[in-house]
């Protein structure tokens, strides 16, 4: 009787550990942030669809350089969406931060939103999911920025400042 328990409580775990497939619609937009110790912003990058449906990516080629930005097509927004389900970043916590608070500087930030209305947003401070998910978005903004030319100066205004970067008005100098 035991064994059976055992074996049915076994079946239903695993069906609902297996369940979540993730995002079923297109993605249109994705940021990813992360601030090393030293002061300010160690990388940015960030896709968003105009109203067009055009998308455009603004993106640092180095870190704690300038922002290029540069129009993207459906096919990389189908390589970002294909990382985020490879490494099941869908299944990522709110937020990560370790056992021993230490404040040294770094953090991150990840979203991501799709055309079905989901979204994925997930923030941490010294402390990162298992996988290569952050590192492989980081890698493939940083390739699709490698050639863009326009380089922006975005100017922050204090009502922007606790916004997340797809909800800013940028204002370029």
């Amino acid at each position: 009787m035991n064994k059976y328990l055992v074996l049915m409580i076994g079946a239903l775990f695993s069906l609902l550990s297996c369940g979540t497939k993730g995002p079923e619609g297109d993605l249109v937009s994705l940021e990813f942030v992360s601030n090393g110790s030293r002061n300010g912003t160690e990388f940015e990058g960030h896709v968003v669809q105009d109203p067009n449906g055009t998308f455009t990516l603004t993106a640092m080629k180095m870190n704690y350089g300038p922002l290029f930005r540069k129009k993207i097509g459906q096919e990389e927004m189908a390589t970002f969406k294909k990382i985020i389900l490879d490494e099941k970043m869908y299944k990522y916590k709110e937020h990560y931060h370790p056992l021993l608070h230490v404040k040294d500087g770094y953090s991150w930030r990840f979203s991501a939103k799709f055309s079905d209305g989901s979204t994925i947003h997930s923030t941490g401070e010294n402390s990162k999911p298992n996988g290569n998910g952050l590192s492989k978005i980081q890698g493939y903004l940083s390739d699709l920025i490698a050639d863009a030319t326009e380089e922006i100066e975005i100017e922050v205004r204090p009502q922007d400042l606790n916004k997340s970067q797809d909800s800013i008005d940028y204002h370029v100098k």
